[in-house]
């Protein structure tokens, strides 16, 4: 079988979606090619033999065929042979990632990927064709994918979408998610990893997004809360149900019925510097004056998880690898300055955002349920949030999987409602400027730009997603990172009014050698020589800086 290569004139334009070059290497297989349609229309795509010479010239590597369009003639039909990704393109793609943003992945074989079209044969006759193709050693094997596969629909019955009544989303009195989708902020640089009991990953508004169980499931009766929990994060943006503040998110859900220790201990293998963890759990302890009682337990009342001191140092080693924990508060109304919680702000700071509830109105109330006190940092909405699970809002078809709710409330609804912030200004600052954020700076720049709490104990300020951003981009106008910052030895913080400057406090930020560091807690000690200091990168100008 000898075929001809020749230059074509006027090449056939064909457009290859990335998400199509992925499922022709998850199948790799020859002598399956799909069945077609006359009615549909596909891209032809075939994978070269990763040493295969050009049909023309058993002497010529295939990579003659790469710069440029050919045509190659067989069975009397001129086929356009492209290839999907030039040199440049899978030379920038074997850098790239592959879903996790801190792992590395081998494109390279995205280099033996062709596509083929023709002007002037049917789609029977290109079925023809491939098979032939795929009976020479050139040729691993050919794919056809259809054009156009629609969306993911709504089940029957038909869903409404109640997208337009998630207030949380809008500025004030919400926290802003709108001005971060005006930037293309989809939260698709970061994995949230969300701790607590149980999830209905089948809710036709989870079943199609990045949502994944971490550890093996046990169900309870109700796994509304995980369901709504995981509903404000990554809802599809589909036009039906809810629309998450983070669609384009990666999940995963970590049951914490086979030990809370290892629950956080999983979520931590799995995650990477500037991703998050929820504590979506509570525990109890001792009342103080007003607190509400635990059912169960008489003489106790919800207080923080991290209220266990292993959970206090797991949640510490989670920080100090630069991963944001977002932790609940507790629905006991406890003070946690109260004498009894001596002990507990004894410990000092984990580097956790502990979350209150707070009202879902301008005034920015703390909630009679929310735990409050010095160690909470930020509130959330712990009322009238709509999302998915339960169904008091609506249960098409009587069916849990189109279970809605607009009544999600207390730190519960609080917690990912402050991690989308924490997300959405993380996903910014790795797209415009090429960096993670250390828990420490991310916790005060939402403190310094966030929207002030109004009356009750405290819980802190509400995110504001825009202002946290227009703080940060200061970064993209000053050109380089590491303008106007001290450089070592030349100390940021002194010990005493008037005394010398001998060290940097927590969150200061120093030079040394060409480099950023943010110091993690008072050190006097060289930047980056111990864990007292997190790397911010090199002194390079921002990739976008003017």
């Amino acid at each position: 079988m000898k075929y001809q290569f020749k230059k074509l004139a006027a090449a056939i334009a064909l457009t290859v979606p990335v998400s199509l070059t992925e499922i022709a290497l998850a199948r790799g297989i020859k002598n399956q090619i799909p069945v077609t349609q006359k009615e549909r229309q596909y891209e032809f795509i075939c994978k070269f033999a990763k040493a295969a010479t050009t049909p023309s010239s058993k002497n010529s590597n295939s990579a003659e065929i790469r710069d440029n369009p050919k045509t190659l003639r067989i069975q009397g039909k001129d086929l356009v042979v492209t290839p999907i990704f030039d040199s440049t393109e899978a030379s920038a793609a074997s850098s790239a990632t592959n879903g996790n943003k801190k792992r590395k992945a081998d494109f390279s074989s995205l280099k033996q990927f062709y596509a083929m079209s023709s002007n002037n044969a049917t789609i029977e006759e290109l079925h023809k064709i491939a098979k032939e193709l795929e009976s020479t050693n050139q040729v691993e094997y050919c794919e056809f994918i259809p054009k156009y596969t629609p969306p993911p629909a709504d089940i029957a019955p038909l869903s409404t979408d109640y997208s337009a009544y998630q207030d949380h989303i809008q500025p004030d009195p919400g926290i802003d998610v709108t001005y971060a989708r005006s930037l293309g902020l989809t939260g698709s640089n970061v994995t949230i990893a969300d701790i607590e009991y149980d999830w209905n990953l089948d809710h036709e508004d989870l079943v199609d997004q990045n949502v994944s169980f971490g550890t093996e499931r046990t169900p309870i009766d109700n796994p509304s809360h995980g369901t709504g929990v995981i509903g404000i994060l990554v809802a599809g943006d589909n036009g039906y149900g809810m629309t998450g503040t983070v669609p384009n998110a990666e999940v995963i859900v970590f049951t914490e019925m086979r030990g809370r220790g290892i629950a956080i201990i999983r979520a931590i293998e799995a995650l990477s510097p500037g991703d998050i963890i929820i504590l979506e759990m509570q525990r109890g302890g001792p009342q103080t004056p007003g607190s509400i009682e635990e059912t169960n337990f008489p003489g106790e009342s919800f207080v923080p998880a991290d209220y266990d001191a292993v959970i206090w140092q797991l949640v510490n080693v989670a920080t100090d690898l630069g991963i944001h924990v977002i932790a609940t508060a507790g629905n006991g109304n406890v003070d946690l300055d109260h004498s009894l919680y001596d002990d507990y702000r004894a410990r000092g700071d984990n580097g956790s955002i502990m979350v209150g509830a707070g009202s879902s109105t301008a005034l920015h109330n703390k909630l009679s349920v929310s735990t409050y006190g010095s160690p909470i940092h930020l509130q959330g909405w712990g009322e009238n949030v709509w999302t998915l699970g339960t169904g008091d809002l609506a249960k098409f078809g009587d069916d849990d999987n189109q279970a809605y709710t607009h009544s999600f409330n207390g730190t519960s609804s609080a917690a990912p409602i402050v991690a989308s912030a924490v997300a959405l200004v993380q996903d910014y600052a790795e797209t415009f400027l090429g960096r993670d954020i250390s828990p420490l700076e991310m916790r005060t720049l939402l403190i310094e730009t966030g929207i002030a709490q109004g009356e009750g104990g405290l819980i802190g300020p509400l995110p504001n997603i825009r202002a946290a951003i227009e703080r940060l981009s200061e970064e993209i106008s000053s050109g380089n990172i590491c303008d106007g910052i001290n450089e070592y030895p030349n100390w940021t913080a002194q010990d005493w009014p008037g005394g010398p400057y001998n060290h940097a406090n927590a969150l200061d930020k120093m030079v040394y050698q060409g480099g950023l560091y943010e110091a993690n807690w008072y050190t006097s000690s060289v930047p980056g020589s111990d864990p007292s200091w997190l790397s911010l990168g090199a002194c390079a100008t921002s990739p976008t800086a003017n």
